[in-house]
């Protein structure tokens, strides 16, 4: 896990921010591309990693995880980024829970329970 974690939350936006820097973008282009690699996985990501051989019990656990240490990575990368870019952005890491569980855990939890709910209605 823990391996996955630096991955998504330290390796990709270090990559995405030198590719990005490297290719002489317009700043809003390099700054958008950056932005993408520190936002917290995309809920197809879980079945992308899934149709991949990506290990079943292992991928929800990932995408949850990185889910909800999301409230604390996006400000501390953004401030970050700030330094970088001497900008004066920031993030409320609670607008980012609202966020987070709206698009994320609360699809996440319905898909679980549907998928729990039909396979009891299957076997009952």
């Amino acid at each position: 896990m823990l391996k996955a974690l630096f991955a998504v939350l330290v390796a990709v936006p270090a990559i995405a921010l030198v590719v990005a820097r490297s290719l002489d973008l317009p700043l809003p282009a390099e700054v958008g591309i950056v932005l993408m690699a520190i936002a917290p996985g995309a809920p197809i990501a879980l079945q992308r990693s899934l149709d991949a051989g990506g290990e079943r019990s292992f991928a929800p656990g990932l995408q949850v995880t990185v889910a909800l240490l999301a409230a604390l990575s996006m400000p501390a990368s953004i401030a970050l980024l700030d330094r970088l870019y001497d900008a004066t952005a920031s993030a409320s890491p609670w607008h980012i829970v609202r966020q987070v569980a709206v698009v994320q855990l609360l699809p996440l939890a319905l898909g679980v329970a549907t998928a729990r709910l039909l396979r009891a209605s299957r076997h009952g």
